[in-house]
């Protein structure tokens, strides 16, 4: 009887996971290896507008401009999107930003984030919490 009271507690508790509500505002940093090899932490910022399985908001640099949301999904316990920021260094003079993060918790997020720079792909970790 126990083991199934821990099978059905554990079950809800992955299922109020699978529909937490990422609505909000979140901050946190982004953990990245520059393409000649040094480490950088950049303090990130979102806020998050969801509906159903989709989201919108925006998302960048924290105390900088914030950039529109593009194919924001969530899915399960994991949350998708896109978003471009212009970046003097670039061609086209701007950057596309992909994410991809799990919902830990109710108040937390943490998963990586990608993008190109001159031909080169970088990655990243990225931790939110959300603002209180």
């Amino acid at each position: 009887m126990r083991k199934l009271f821990l099978s059905v507690t554990a079950l809800l508790l992955l299922t109020a996971y699978a529909k937490a509500d990422v609505s909000g505002k979140w901050s946190g940093s982004a953990e990245l290896k520059t393409p000649d090899g040094d480490s950088q932490v950049v303090r990130v910022s979102a806020e998050f507008k969801q509906q159903g399985q989709s989201v919108n908001g925006t998302a960048g640099k924290e105390g900088e401009d914030q950039y529109p949301i593009e194919k924001g999904v969530v899915e399960s316990s994991k949350l998708s999107f896109e978003f471009t920021a212009p970046e003097e260094d670039e061609a086209s003079g701007k950057r596309t930003y992909t994410v991809r993060l799990n919902v830990v918790s109710e108040a937390r997020l943490e998963g990586e984030f990608e993008f190109t720079t001159n031909g080169t792909k970088v990655t990243g970790k990225l931790t939110l919490a959300r603002a209180k």
